[in-house]
């Protein structure tokens, strides 16, 4: 339980007694049972962030000069997005595991399936 408790320290909180931690355990683990059937969507969304985020700071790095357009950057690239990633999903899990625990949001009112509308081309065929 150290580890908990020199984060705790370095960010400025009270460190844990080992009860508070054994409860806030068990309290974490119902909360994410939870959002379990979120976790495709939110596994998504955090996919989508991870891209544009790790895009993003790709071009900056390339406008200010760090890096070569030619730059083999593939294993950072990665890097890069499973960094991202993990944030986001961290984020994500956290915030709607707290907002269904508080009744904020409901687990009945996403709609799981998405409906594909065609397009039609320009001519309305």
């Amino acid at each position: 339980m150290g580890h908990e408790n020199e984060i705790a320290e370095l960010i400025g909180l009270t460190p844990v007694s080992e009860e508070g931690n054994k409860k806030e355990r068990q309290d974490s683990e119902l909360r994410l049972e939870q959002v379990l059937d979120l976790m495709p969507y939110l596994d998504f969304i955090s996919d989508v962030a991870a891209d544009a985020v790790s895009s993003m700071q790709l071009k900056e790095m390339q406008k200010a000069g760090v890096i070569s357009e030619t730059a083999d950057l593939e294993d950072d690239m990665i890097t890069m997005q499973s960094v991202y990633k993990a944030i986001a999903v961290s984020s994500l899990v956290g915030g709607f595991s707290i907002a269904l625990q508080l009744g904020l949001v409901t687990n009945n009112a996403i709609a799981s399936d998405i409906a594909i509308k065609k397009l039609e081309d320009e001519d309305g065929f």
